[in-house]
């Protein structure tokens, strides 16, 4: 069902001269501005990689924004977590893999004797490292590194006692 347009309602029919009008007051400010100067998002040769990070650190800013219960639930997860990981990724900064196989290749001085740690020890350096998270900043980090550190103290355990 159309409705009735009411003739003495000034909205219903706008003037055509008032937007003839406003487009020349446009106009005439613009060229007193002068020529616009490109904005630096604009940049089309901006590298992908760069544009996604951007993107991934946005969406990171905006879970701060959540409302408390959905905040504890995002900080407890592992969503978090690789959010981070992949906006690291994108930014160019090395991943633990990485950074083992760089390690692995190129140990550092004081390694190269030939000497290795004892196996004995590494479950014990994985239940020191979870003892050490829990002095992080970030606690929601501290108690998930420190969560994973201890797993893998006791697989290393369990592995160990198989042999």
């Amino acid at each position: 069902m159309p409705q009735e347009q009411n003739e003495g309602d000034p909205l219903s029919r706008p003037d055509p001269s008032l937007r003839k009008r406003l487009q020349d007051m446009i106009k005439k400010l613009r060229d007193q501005l002068g020529p616009e100067e490109p904005r630096p998002d604009d940049g089309s040769d901006e590298d992908p990689l760069a544009k996604s990070a951007r993107l991934f650190r946005y969406l990171i800013d905006l879970t701060q924004d959540l409302p408390p219960d959905r905040d504890q639930e995002f900080r407890r997860s592992d969503e978090r977590l690789k959010l981070i990981g992949v906006a690291s990724r994108l930014n160019g900064r090395p991943t633990l893999r990485e950074r083992l196989e760089r390690f692995r290749r190129d140990p550092p001085r004081e390694a190269r004797s030939g000497d290795t740690p004892p196996q004995e020890d590494l479950p014990g350096t994985f239940e020191h490292i979870a003892r050490l998270s829990s002095a992080l900043p970030d606690t929601s980090i501290g108690e998930e590194l420190g969560k994973r550190a201890q797993a893998m103290s006791e697989r290393l355990r369990q592995i160990r006692e198989n042999r």
